[in-house]
């Protein structure tokens, strides 16, 4: 594959043509570039540098649209957790607890110890969630 930067469409074909995954064979070329343009996401979000393995030793970083660089850090930084899904946490933590009540003689992955705790972190945390009041945020 040349050096020459290519878009997407290049890209695009270039994969076809070759046989290989664009994703990859550009995050390859990475290693090598000089200059590399990608949405600001990729630097902040942690989990994304590793996997492209973004150093910033000796870098020059542009921000284009910089404005918007702190509601990327915020999205990035924010989950969203469902009471259903919390609920569904402790009926599955309590249909293990019942396995192992009936089949003690089995060798399991977890203590019970380690599965009481789990259920009691998500029931305090079901029970500070119905505490607070979010009518007021976002």
């Amino acid at each position: 594959m040349t050096w020459d930067p290519l878009d997407i469409e290049e890209l695009h074909e270039v994969g076809k043509k070759g046989m290989i995954c664009p994703y990859f064979a550009n995050k390859d070329r990475v290693t090598g570039a000089d200059i590399i343009f990608m949405p600001y996401n990729y630097l902040i979000d942690e989990k994304i540098r590793e996997n492209f393995d973004i150093r910033y030793e000796n870098a020059c970083i542009i921000f284009d649209e910089a404005h918007n660089v702190a509601q990327c850090a915020e999205d990035v930084t924010s989950f969203e957790l469902k009471t259903k899904l919390l609920e569904g946490v402790v009926l599955e933590l309590q249909k293990l607890q019942d396995e192992r009540r009936l089949d003690e003689e089995r060798a399991w992955d977890s203590s019970e110890e380690d599965v009481d705790c789990l259920m009691e972190i998500a029931k305090q945390f079901m029970r500070y969630l119905d505490c607070m009041d979010l009518s007021d945020r976002k």
